[in-house]
Parts: structure tokens; sequence; C-alpha cells
């Protein structure tokens, strides 16, 4: 989907948004500003954004929602292969379950280990309620994962993480590398409550060096 100033609906120091309707549907599309001026997280090579589509067929109301990231990909030739950096990192994301949908935010943090290709994520997601304002805590998520090696597949800027078989909620993402030298991140992940339950989310993670 490609929108244009003419579409945008809102503005403010860390996010545009956009809209467009077509008949029975609605698309709305939200980016995170990269540069200085962001007072969530100052980016100046990644960035994240998220686009709902809202249809109407007169009776059923469908809504799809879908995080994405962007920006200038560290070259292979870019990425670091010795030493390990720890990343600031924000997350923003989505998760429904029998309580309601809930708008995802909360701590994280991100560390690389280039020699190893080892790479460990923890985030501790909070959710508020969309509709009555409530808050319900997630826990902390710890996910571990590698870089991977270039081949047929894989660039050699890309790495992939998830949890361990223990903890309520299980998370997997997946995601890139951006600048020279590593010096950002971006990627997306995906949620779900364990033990048969019915909750289900997703969100993007982006984030720099410190």
């Amino acid at each position: 989907m490609t929108v244009g100033t003419a579409e945008q609906i809102a503005s403010s120091s860390a996010t545009t948004g956009y809209r467009r309707v077509v008949g029975n549907q609605q698309d709305d599309v939200v980016l995170f500003k990269p540069g200085a001026g962001n007072p969530e997280l100052a980016l100046t090579y990644a960035s994240y954004g998220a686009w709902q589509r809202i249809a109407d067929n007169g009776t059923e109301l469908k809504i799809d929602t879908s995080f994405f990231t962007y920006g200038v990909e560290t070259t292979p030739s870019e990425m670091p292969k010795t030493g390990s950096a720890t990343y600031q990192t924000k997350i923003d994301g989505q998760f429904a379950d029998t309580r309601g949908v809930f708008a995802l935010a909360g701590d994280s943090h991100f560390d690389a280990n280039f020699a190893s290709g080892a790479v460990n994520f923890t985030m501790n997601p909070v959710g508020r309620n969309v509709a009555d304002g409530s808050y319900a805590n997630f826990g902390q998520l710890v996910l571990t994962g590698s870089i991977k090696t270039p081949d047929q597949a894989y660039k050699g800027n890309e790495f992939s993480a998830e949890t361990g078989s223990a903890g309520a909620y299980a998370a997997q993402m997946q995601g890139a590398f951006y600048g020279p030298g590593a010096a950002e991140l971006g990627g997306t992940f995906l949620m779900n409550e364990r033990g048969g339950g019915q909750g289900r989310g997703s969100g993007a993670v982006v984030g720099k060096k410190n």
C-alpha cells in the first residue's frame, strides 16, 4: 500500500498517521518518525509502522493489523564479525484475548554477540485495553537466537529468536540490522498464550546501539 500527504490524518512528534477509505474498506497506516526529534527513540537508519485494514460487509466487521520495519539495511560486508553490542529498544504491538484487545508497550533490550552470532532479546510487554483503559501485564519474555549466516536464503544481516518452553506466553521474532556497522535494528514479533489459551498478538521492535 502506498500513501501520500493528501491522506495524512494525524501527526505528532513520534508518529504520522494516514487513512484511505474505499467503499466499505478503511486502511490506516501509522509510521514511526526517524530522526533526532523523536522523543521516544531517535533512529537514523531504521523505522517501523503498523497497517490496519477494517472491512465492513454489513454483517461482520473484520479487522487485520500488520506490523513492519523498514530502512537502510546493514550490508553483509558492513556486519561486525567480532565483539558485541547492546541496544536500546522500543516495542509496539497489539494483543487480543478473552479480555479484549490491548495495545502493547513496555521495557525491552537487545544484545548481540557478533563473534558467536548469538542474540538475546528481553521484553516486558504491558497491554492497555483499547476499550476500557485497563492494564494487563504479560510478564517477562526472554528470546534467544542467532544472526543468520549468508547463504541462498539469508543475506547475513538478519536474525531470529524465540522463547523457550516455559512461561504463560510464547514469542518469536525476526529482524535485521540497519545502518553501518549494525548501528540499529528492526524486527517483528508474534506472541501467543500457552496452555490452550486463545490469546494472540504481534508487534514491532526497533533499537539503536548504546
